[in-house]
C-alpha cells in the first residue's frame, strides 16, 4: 500500500515585497517602469501595459527584492517583456 505524498507548496515569496533597481526607464510617452513592477503578480510581459520593470540603458543593470525574512529559495521564474528589441548578452 503506497501513500500519496502530497506537493510541496510553491508560492511567490518576493510578491509585492519592496523592490529596487539601477535606474527607472522613461518611455516616450512618459510612462515610468520603476522596479515594484516585476513583482506586483501582473505576468502580462507587455511593457506599454505597465506590466514590466525596465531600467535605463545601462552597463551592469540590476534588480533586487527584499524578502524580509532569510529564507531557502528552490527556484526563480523570470518573464522577460515583450519587446521585440531587447539584445542581451552574457558575460
Amino acid at each position: 500500500m503506497y501513500t500519496a505524498v502530497p506537493e510541496p507548496q510553491v508560492c511567490n515569496a518576493a510578491l509585492h515585497k519592496p523592490a529596487y533597481q539601477i535606474s527607472v526607464e522613461t518611455s516616450l510617452y512618459g510612462d515610468l517602469y520603476p522596479a515594484f513592477l516585476a513583482n506586483d503578480g501582473n505576468r502580462t510581459n507587455a511593457e506599454r501595459a505597465g506590466s514590466c520593470a525596465v531600467t535605463q540603458q545601462e552597463e551592469n543593470p540590476w534588480w533586487v527584492v527584499d524578502l524580509g525574512v532569510q529564507m531557502t529559495v528552490k527556484f526563480i521564474l523570470l518573464t522577460n517583456h515583450g519587446q521585440s528589441n531587447c539584445k542581451f548578452t552574457r558575460s
